[in-house]
């Protein structure tokens, strides 16, 4: 039987990110990201499970689908890998637009585009 996952769980997982309060301006667009994992890109729902304004959910979750974190029903990220956290940190930062997120297609062309100068 699955594990049923609560907003006490998500708050201790967030925790592990060194985010410890709700007065970090990193808790909600992180409980946002940590929460679309269980109800999926959507930002009512999460509102819901994280009991936060709709507005507020919804404004990070048009950033985040804008930067394509969010993918249709999908949530694109790679927070648990080796180097999770920074991944995380960096979606947070994502989230409330202090940063853009750039897809890897771009650089594998960038350093294409680079070998071949250095290449002649």
């Amino acid at each position: 039987m699955a594990k049923k996952v609560t907003l006490g769980y998500l708050q201790k997982e967030l925790k592990k990110f060194e985010i410890e309060s709700e007065t970090n301006p990193c808790y909600i667009p992180g409980m946002v990201l940590l929460s679309s994992l269980v109800c999926g890109p959507n930002a009512d729902k999460i509102a819901k499970f994280i009991k936060k304004p709709r507005s507020i959910v919804r404004q990070f979750g048009k950033v985040i689908r804008t930067n394509g974190i969010w993918k249709h029903d999908k949530v694109c990220c790679e927070w648990f890998d080796k180097d999770g956290g920074i991944a995380f940190h960096c979606d947070i930062l994502v989230a409330t637009g202090l940063l853009k997120r750039v897809h890897v297609i771009v650089w594998a062309s960038l350093a294409g585009y680079l070998e071949g100068r250095n290449a002649s």
